[in-house]
């Protein structure tokens, strides 16, 4: 079994380097696999060398970390396949992430508008003052506001801009 020969090698890696850690599933005698984190380490006692191991099982922190995949991946799909325009500022309002939406609404790829001032990008020059800024401890309240904004061709679209801090 594969399994069974991953274990193996770790514990003569255990023999070779003095220690290990790995994490495999385990069977029981009724067939049931359990994910356990295994870990051995190599001492000497009157002469002799002597492998020491620890298991311990894991199965709530794999359902946990399945679960936290899911939801993450929900999230990156919901964000890229959107039909609205996505932007994700960080606190300095720099673009951390754009949607396919967003780049051909305004015109620009993530790689070219990566890491610059949103608003220096997309707010007119008449308007900067009154776009919504991140208060000093990084708080922004939820906003809803119709507004223009300049695609990077330099065309005025009328657009719906809504805010909302993810924390």
């Amino acid at each position: 079994d594969e399994e069974y020969e991953r274990v193996a090698k770790r514990i003569n890696e255990v023999f070779e380097t003095g220690e290990a850690e790995m994490e495999a599933e385990i069977v029981t005698k009724q067939g049931q696999k359990i994910p356990y984190y295994l870990t051995g380490k190599l001492f000497e006692q009157s002469g002799e060398m002597y492998l020491v191991g620890v298991g311990h099982d894991i199965s709530e922190q794999v359902e946990s970390r399945e679960k936290l995949r899911k939801s993450e991946e929900l999230f990156r799909n919901l964000f890229l396949k959107a039909p609205a325009s996505i932007v994700m500022v960080d606190p300095d309002n720099k673009v951390q992430s754009v949607n396919k939406s967003f780049e051909k609404l305004f015109g620009y790829s993530q790689k070219e508008i990566m890491g610059q001032d949103i608003d220096e990008v997309l707010v007119p020059s008449d308007e900067y003052q009154d776009a919504p800024k991140m208060s000093e401890n990084y708080v922004l309240a939820d906003f809803k506001k119709e507004t223009k904004r300049l695609t990077k061709q330099g065309d005025l679209l009328d657009v719906f801009v809504a805010g909302i801090p993810v924390y």
